[in-house]
């Protein structure tokens, strides 16, 4: 799993690991890891022929999600099959591409870490600067 975020990590172990073990008796293990080992590892299992991994769920960036679909390395399309995808909307093009490649179903956003906003200078000189200006 990726590292990055300390906050997302407890997420994950603290919150999301119980609960998948309380309602579906599933072990969630997370594993430190960045992209290139990832790609490494599963070009070896592709080339060897493997049919099982070591890896059953990745929490990977638009750059590994390039690489491991240029190799073939991902199970999919599975999006389809989540409960809660028809909540998703994967034409809209912010969703629908990853590092330039589409999705096709081989990945779900988990989500996203970036918001910027924009504003008309002439209808609105004095944007709000903090969150709390912007809610109100």
């Amino acid at each position: 799993m990726w590292q990055g975020d300390p906050a997302i990590n407890d997420y994950v172990q603290g919150w999301v690991a119980p609960r998948v073990k309380e309602q579906y008796g599933i072990d969630l293990v997370t594993v430190p890891s960045q992209g290139n080992d990832i790609v490494a590892k599963l070009m070896v299992e592709a080339e060897a022929g493997a049919r099982v991994s070591d890896y059953d769920m990745l929490w990977i960036n638009g750059e590994t999600f390039f690489q491991l679909r240029q190799i073939d390395a991902l199970f999919g399309p599975f999006t389809s099959r989540l409960p809660n995808a028809r909540y998703i909307d994967f034409e809209n093009p912010f969703i629908a591409y990853d590092f330039q490649q589409p999705l096709e179903g081989f990945e779900c956003p988990w989500g996203n870490v970036q918001l910027t906003l924009i504003h008309d200078s002439e209808r609105v000189p004095d944007p709000p600067r903090t969150p709390e200006a912007l809610a109100e």
